[in-house]
């Protein structure tokens, strides 16, 4: 009886042995694929502006900004291709009208105008809302720098009061 297990027990060794053999070294493939996404960064020196209404206008002046012009960075990587190369678009759009929220009173979006400055900056516009403007447009990875006034065209029948207005820049491709 111990024969048939010694035979049984070498012949299972044998065969392990050589199925080791067979499978060392062990080697697999690994596909990696790694998705890099053009990147971009805004960056701007506030995050709101004032303008102050100093008498009741019998025209229709130019209000300027309280503060200093706005400083904006654009920062951006995008694809290399010549045959598609990726513009980069900086827009400008305000969301809703410039409203007082004690009375519900508002005034046109198009009161208020922009002016820019810097290299690809766009000169100037009109904030409208629902509709984005063009502010900046550049065609190639790299940072920008620039500004942004606002002004606010007053008018006799605008009634006094503090008027709240969103305006949102957007930085992408086209």
């Amino acid at each position: 009886m111990k024969k048939p297990i010694a035979a049984f027990a070498l012949a299972l060794a044998l065969a392990g042995g050589a199925l080791l053999a067979q499978t060392l070294p062990l080697t697999q493939t690994l596909n990696l694929t790694a998705f890099v996404n053009s990147r971009y960064k805004l960056e701007m020196s506030a995050g709101s502006v004032t303008f102050t209404r100093v008498a009741n206008p019998q025209t229709r002046p130019d209000i300027p900004q309280n503060e200093s012009p706005i400083s904006v960075t654009v920062k951006a990587t995008t694809s290399r291709f010549l045959i598609f190369p990726q513009t980069i678009n900086l827009r400008i759009e305000a969301v809703g009208t410039l409203t007082d929220p004690s009375s519900g009173t508002t005034i046109p979006v198009s009161a208020v105008t922009w002016k820019a400055s810097g290299v690809g900056f766009v000169g100037s516009g009109t904030l409208s809302s629902g509709t984005a403007a063009l502010l900046g447009t550049w065609n190639a990875s790299g940072v920008y720098d620039g500004t942004i006034t606002f002004s606010f065209r007053d008018d006799p029948n605008y009634p006094p009061g503090t008027y709240r207005l969103t305006v949102t820049l957007t930085v992408g491709a086209s």
